[in-house]
C-alpha cells in the first residue's frame, strides 16, 4: 500500500492507513491487496472493502449490492453515492462504522 500511497499527502496518507487499521483490528484474515490501482481488502477471493483517494475527498467502497442501504441512518453526514460514501480526506476515521459496514458484507457474502 505505501507505494499507491506515496504521491498523496500526509493527511490522506494518515486517514487511508487509519481506515484499513481499523478495519483489520476486528479482521485480522483479511488480506490488503492492491486491485484496479486500489487499495482493497479481501476475504478469500472475495473483495470486501476498498478506498480510493481523490484530490478533495476519499471514497469508502463496502462492495456489496446492499451494504450501504444498511448503514443510511449512519451515513447522513456524509455523501452517499450508490457504490461509494465520500469522506472527508482529514475523516476522524470511526472504527466502530467502518468494522460495522465490513461486518455487514461478510454477512452478505455468506447469505
Amino acid at each position: 500500500m505505501e507505494q499507491y500511497l506515496e504521491p498523496f499527502d500526509a493527511v490522506k496518507k494518515k486517514t487511508v492507513k487509519a481506515i484499513f487499521k481499523a478495519i483489520k483490528a476486528k479482521n485480522p484474515k483479511m488480506e490488503l491487496v492492491i486491485a484496479w490501482n486500489q487499495p482493497m481488502l479481501k476475504l478469500g477471493d472475495d473483495y470486501i472493502f476498498g478506498v480510493t483517494v481523490l484530490k478533495n475527498h476519499i471514497l469508502l467502497g463496502p462492495w456489496g449490492k446492499d451494504v450501504i442501504a444498511e448503514f443510511e441512518d449512519r451515513l447522513e453526514d456524509f455523501k452517499v453515492n450508490k457504490k461509494t460514501i465520500q469522506v472527508p480526506v482529514d475523516w476522524k476515521v470511526n472504527a466502530k462504522l467502518l468494522q460495522d459496514i465490513v461486518k455487514e458484507r461478510v454477512k452478505e457474502l455468506k447469505s
